[in-house]
């Protein structure tokens, strides 16, 4: 279970091997010999071939490293989808930044042209039309309110991702325990019944010794 926890979310060799041993497993991975030897706290070890023929996983140099750079492209869709995301959100904080600016400045300007023409400016002349201190207010609360539920929507579309990439590994583990708790009745079956064959030749064995009674 830590191997599977673990190489879901590492890139590289050396950081499944850090993480392995984060969790109470030293990771014997050398170049000069064929599998990979996993050790416990107390000292117990178990190669990778036996995980992978026990529990029917994919558990080898080679497949570790193909899911390490699985990981990796996944994780640099994942950083260039956030990182448009990112940008387009840049993008619409400064055109709204840039229309509340815009906004005041005809305010100034309109209010500055009040007070050199005595109010005779003639509406829609100038860059900006001309709007009342209530109009400008509620525009420039209406923006920021725009702002705000724009970070929110974006937290809580980050929040949800975190979610379901912890709802899927959950649901991989609850199959992976369920597959080698299969495995293990199984194993206890198999022993049972080779348990009850010994014994059923054993008294085979007996009975010829001491043959028929008298």
């Amino acid at each position: 279970m830590v191997v599977l926890t673990v190489m879901e979310s590492c890139i590289s060799r050396e950081q499944f091997i850090k993480e392995m041993g984060n969790l109470g497993w030293n990771v014997n991975w050398t170049e000069n010999r064929k599998h990979i030897t996993f050790q416990n706290s107390e000292g117990k070890k178990v190669r990778d071939s036996n995980l992978s023929k026990t529990f029917h996983l994919k558990i080898s140099k080679g497949e570790l490293e193909d899911e390490f750079i699985r990981n990796e492209q996944k994780e640099r869709c994942i950083t260039g989808r956030d990182d448009t995301a990112d940008a387009d959100l840049a993008r619409y904080y400064r055109q709204v930044e840039e229309a509340v600016a815009g906004t005041s400045g005809g305010i100034v300007e309109s209010k500055d042209r009040k007070g050199q023409t005595s109010g005779n400016t003639k509406k829609g002349s100038g860059k900006y039309p001309e709007m009342s201190g209530t109009d400008a207010g509620a525009s420039r609360k209406s923006s920021e309110d725009l702002i705000r539920k724009s970070e929110a929507t974006r937290r809580a579309s980050e929040a949800n991702r975190g979610k379901s990439e912890t709802a899927n590994r959950i649901v991989q583990n609850a199959e992976y325990q369920s597959v080698a708790a299969e495995k293990q009745r199984r194993s206890a079956e198999q022993e049972r019944a080779a348990e009850q064959e010994r014994a059923r030749a054993a008294r085979r064995k007996n009975k010829r010794r001491t043959g028929p009674e008298l």
